[in-house]
């Protein structure tokens, strides 16, 4: 199954993400320009939870509503986030601004990426404005957050859970509890209803928002798209009749055609095994395929083409069969999935492509370290000396790159050689060397190494 339909749906799950992440940054400076007060901890930590009673206090006892958190974000921000209207009333009476953009966008912006339809409509019934654009770097306005959330909320667990790596957003946190943070966050949105997200969107356009918001991207998002893509045929209609501009060749006819040629290629592409993921988008195109077909004819209708270039046949190559069988087996290892590694390693131990992706499996189970995964395609005669990039890299160089003596033991063991180069003239000893001077683990894989007869190679230049 070809990434690319995958790839560009979790392209726009990401914009949320970067949303959250830029949010306290942007709200830091401004809230420092307003000079905002600054709430205690205490009262951080009670409107994050959305305690009713505690808020109450603070605001009876002469509390600012229109105070900031520890990262200048308005408290009226954060309660926008969390489950409780009751708080965002309670700060609303009490005069917080419901524009406030000192995070960088307004409360509305949060309720409708986090699909809190109660509070977006104490937001609106407290004059905020609806027509505002909420991510400022991508240009995405409170109408798309929304059935963008819709889009997520009607896929499978199994593919949300593909587009959604933990590990991809610990990653790109500043430090171990952000990423945590960021998580929770992002669960919560996933658990939210479709239902939720389109009444927040249909609050919206009740008021009159632009419709056609696009973007700053190649891609060109819109509502429209995301509706689209979501095979929303009720949404799709909607905005056609609030005024949604289809572009004489558009990007959203290239995408849905795009997503059948993928849905056929996966269809009748004979694969030895497929991983959840792959099987659950693949059920999921299959769910909203006549939905799809009349979005097409809608925006068809409507004056949409196909671009030129779109329209040409396109043929599914051996090296597209390779992508898809690799992509299986990349995906269930970085999810750490050994239950469903094992079924799909032994599927493919018995079948001709087995010799091209087994071998790519076993470099990207030394990547992330899954040892078990390592050891299980090592028993089943998986080459430890073959290279697994195309500069010469095996994946005994990998484990000492990364220091981790564990997979450098176990592949030595079951037959590495120690003295391959790449093509740059390096060999397993000289990646372990590189970072001896920083690192106590690097050391002890350079003892190891050389106890064992490791040497050095000739480092081409």
């Amino acid at each position: 199954m070809r990434l690319s339909t995958k790839a560009r749906v979790r392209e726009l799950f990401v914009i949320g993400l970067v949303a959250l992440s830029l949010s306290s940054m942007c709200g830091t400076i401004q809230a420092q320009e307003k000079q905002s007060s600054t709430a205690s901890p205490k009262i951080i930590k009670c409107i994050k939870n959305g305690d009713v009673a505690c808020t109450s206090e603070f605001l009876a006892t002469g509390g600012n509503a229109n105070a900031v958190d520890e990262k200048g974000a308005p408290l009226l921000i954060t309660a926008s986030e969390t489950k409780s209207a009751t708080v965002v009333r309670l700060l609303l009476n009490a005069g917080a601004d419901p524009n406030d953009a000192g995070s960088g966008e307004t409360p509305l912006c949060r309720a409708a990426l986090f699909g809190r339809k109660e509070i977006a409509q104490a937001l609106l019934d407290a004059s905020a404005k609806a027509d505002v654009i909420c991510d400022g770097d991508h240009g995405d306005s409170a109408l798309m957050e929304a059935i963008r959330g819709a889009m997520f909320g009607e896929m499978p667990f199994e593919l949300r859970e593909t587009i959604f790596n933990p590990e991809e957003i610990r990653e790109s946190a500043d430090n171990e509890k952000e990423g945590d943070e960021k998580v929770v966050k992002l669960r919560e949105k996933l658990a939210v209803s479709t239902d939720d997200f389109l009444e927040i969107a249909r609050m919206l356009l009740a008021r009159g928002v632009d419709v056609n918001v696009v973007a700053k991207c190649e891609v060109g998002e819109s509502a429209l798209m995301y509706a689209s893509m979501a095979a929303n045929v009720e949404m799709v209609k909607t905005l056609l009749a609030q005024g949604a501009d289809v572009a004489e060749e558009s990007p959203i006819l290239d995408m849905l055609r795009g997503t059948e040629v993928e849905y056929r290629r996966a269809k009748f592409t004979a694969l030895p095994a497929l991983s959840r993921q792959q099987t659950a988008l693949l059920d999921w195109m299959e769910k909203t395929k006549t939905r799809r077909e009349e979005i097409t004819k809608l925006l068809k209708a409507a004056g949409g083409k196909e671009s030129a270039s779109n329209q040409e046949d396109v043929k599914y190559s051996k090296e597209d069969v390779e992508d898809d069988a690799r992509e299986a087996l990349d995906e269930v290892i970085q999810r750490g999935d050994l239950k469903d590694f094992e079924r799909l390693v032994v599927a493919y131990t018995k079948h001709p492509l087995g010799a091209s992706v087994l071998p790519n499996a076993l470099r990207v189970a030394v990547i992330y370290s899954r040892i078990e995964m390592v050891k299980f395609l090592l028993e089943r005669g998986v080459n430890p000396n073959t290279p697994s990039t195309a500069v010469g890299y095996t994946p005994l160089m990998q484990a000492a790159s990364s220091a981790n003596l564990e997979l450098v033991k176990l592949l030595i063991n079951a037959g590495a050689d120690l003295n391959p180069e790449d093509q740059h003239g390096r060999t397993a000893l000289d990646e372990a060397e590189m970072y001896t001077h920083s690192s106590k683990e690097h050391r002890a894989v350079v003892a190891f190494l050389k106890e064992r007869g490791a040497q050095n190679g000739n480092k081409k230049k």
